[in-house]
């Protein structure tokens, strides 16, 4: 699924604005019924003042109108679906619930309505995607049908949807996406080096103070099990949301630890995530109306700036290092995003590594600059650069992929397992010990189950390290998969597992290689589509997709340090950098590696 351009969205909201105006003269108004409906437990902020109203059911109108009726009273914007309720029976009306799973089908294909037997239906059409009811987006496999069986009944004269598959909340079709639902960020808590854990979901526009109150209390997601924590307890429940001048006000319940570190914590993760509506700008935490307070806290709404930034020194930027012929040498950053800037000539890179023979190819760059590591020529052995020394990581594997470091000292790498270390797909090496001793330096693999059938051509650490992103084909080279997993550590920080991953871009039919480009987004390289031609796709946590130019020959893919610029290197051995949605050239280079990455 593709981002809507921003000209496209105005042109959208311009349309929906003029819409709603017609209807707003044809219905007499907006609805003014204020019985509490199923689908939010607890209150939230007003709906918008201006809402897309749709047109309720027609006297006489025959039982394929009543349905599409109904999927179009779905878009309603605001939280009120009054006017699906109206396609209705009574009792399923009642029992409706609209926040259940919603269904992203693709507008430009027809959607089919049949009619089975006598008062049965069923309706069909091209799943993109199904936004769940805690907020997960799950793109689909292209080509996916969805079908929902439904029946009808008169009442009074007049068609009624009389049943519903079990669990139907909305379809929605892609062009009214970005209008009812949109992407936000949910705050989790990580470990001292990386404090906060962002995930993103997908809500609808109506009652978000809410909604990302209720996700931040809910249950870890269980791709960060072992990743990130929660600050609040199992039995935490969220009983009101109240947003005025500024301060939401969130009200909860359960069994609530004393300490300050814990308050502060919990704190940490709503006011961080409430702190993404344009309509908050503080918060205050509290249980049946007394403030959780904690030692130290102002005695006011906090906001984002009041909260502590994390303590620990910072490392100094490392350069990115760039391989032509057997030399590996710094990169100029500030030359290769802006050659010749002010009249100055491109910098010449500085040589400062070891050679790395041409024998060696897929280079990797540790976070403190102090070592490389690159993959043989035959793919079945991997070796460390260090103080000019050579160092052979022992390692019973083949078809070994691009190594990469994580910011905590640990090289990761894959490749098929054989021997004593059949099954095996993920490794890590410890580099705080020391290179040459080849027991406590040998590659430790890294439990993750649902990898066991499944070749391994990527891995890349977040830049905190607490995620990992693994590109993965079957057994002859096909179907490709972009998973992100949480990484699991020992009480000494080596990782030891992975959690059940996210899938995410399952639309893209070859992915050569990604990169993390900030904590919620990466950049791939590959093909949506049989017949798309090699680029760079934008593929952000929660399912969004965007495609950038074509790039020819893209064999490898990074991001610069501090930035958010994305360069590749292509099978032609030259360096390119993305400017704008184009590419530029930027030398020679068969390798371009960036600390930690």
């Amino acid at each position: 699924m593709s981002r809507m351009p921003a000209a496209g969205r105005r042109g959208v909201l311009a349309a929906a604005t003029a819409l709603v105006a017609l209807l707003l003269v044809g219905c007499g108004g907006l609805p003014v019924d204020t019985t509490v409906q199923p689908g939010l437990d607890v209150n939230g902020v007003n709906p918008p003042p201006l809402q897309y109203v749709p047109p309720g059911p027609r006297p006489g109108a025959p039982p394929e109108e009543v349905l599409r009726g109904f999927l179009v009273g779905g878009t309603a914007s605001g939280g009120v679906y009054d006017v699906a309720r109206a396609f209705l029976t009574n009792p399923v009306a009642r029992s409706w619930v609209p926040d259940s799973a919603a269904v992203i089908y693709d507008s430009s294909s027809p959607l089919t309505i049949r009619a089975v037997t006598a008062g049965v239906w069923t309706l069909s059409a091209t799943q993109l995607a199904v936004i769940e009811p805690d907020g997960k987006f799950v793109p689909s496999p292209g080509g996916t049908l969805v079908h929902a069986t439904m029946t009808l009944e008169q009442v009074a004269g007049q068609w009624r949807i009389s049943s519903l598959p079990k669990g139907f909340g909305r379809w929605v079709g892609e062009r009214d996406l970005n209008e009812l639902f949109a992407p936000y960020r949910v705050t989790y808590l990580g470990p001292p080096m990386a404090p906060t854990i962002a995930d993103v979901r997908w809500f609808p526009r109506d009652h978000l103070p809410n909604r990302l109150a209720a996700a931040v209390i809910d249950p870890l997601p269980a791709y960060l099990v072992g990743a990130a924590t929660t600050a609040f307890p199992r039995d935490a429940n969220l009983s009101s949301v109240q947003v005025k001048d500024g301060v939401a006000t969130v009200d909860i319940t359960g069994t609530f630890r004393t300490d300050t570190a814990n308050r502060k914590a919990m704190w940490r993760q709503l006011v961080l995530s409430l702190s993404g509506l344009p309509e908050v700008n503080a918060v205050l935490l509290q249980s049946k109306g007394i403030v959780l307070d904690y030692t130290g806290r102002p005695a006011r709404p906090l906001s984002a700036s009041d909260l502590t930034p994390p303590s620990g020194a910072v490392a100094g930027p490392v350069a990115p290092v760039i391989r032509i012929g057997s030399q590996v040498s710094q990169v100029d950053v500030t030359s290769l995003l802006d050659p010749g800037a002010g009249g100055r000539p491109a910098a010449t890179p500085r040589k400062v590594y070891p050679d790395v023979g041409d024998g060696w190819v897929q280079l990797a760059l540790s976070a403190d600059g102090a070592e490389l590591a690159a993959v043989d020529g035959s793919r079945n052995g991997l070796s460390r650069w260090r103080s000019n020394q050579r160092y052979v990581v022992p390692v019973d594997a083949t078809q070994i992929a691009r190594p990469a470091y994580d910011a905590r000292g640990f090289l990761w790498f894959a490749g098929v397992g054989r021997g004593a270390a059949k099954g095996a797909r993920l490794w890590v090496v410890d580099t705080h010990v020391a290179a040459g001793d080849l027991n406590a330096a040998r590659a430790r693999p890294v439990t993750a189950g649902w990898l066991a059938d499944r070749v391994v051509t990527s891995v890349r650490p977040s830049a905190d390290g607490q995620r990992v992103a693994v590109v993965s084909t079957d057994q002859s080279g096909r179907h490709p998969r972009l998973d992100v997993a949480g990484v699991g550590r020992d009480k000494g920080g080596m990782p030891v597992s992975l959690a059940t991953p996210i899938q995410l871009a399952p639309t893209m039919t070859l992915i050569r290689d990604v990169a993390w480009v900030d904590d919620t987004d990466l950049a791939a390289i590959g093909q949506v589509g049989t017949r798309d031609p090699l680029r760079v796709v934008d593929i952000n946590l929660g399912g969004e997709l965007e495609n950038q130019d074509p790039t020819p020959g893209a064999q490898s893919i990074s991001v610069l340090p501090g930035q958010r610029d994305v360069v590749v290197v292509t099978d032609r051995d030259t360096v390119l950098l993305q400017v704008g949605q184009g590419w530029q050239q930027r030398g020679p280079g068969s390798d371009l590696a960036v600390p930690g990455g």
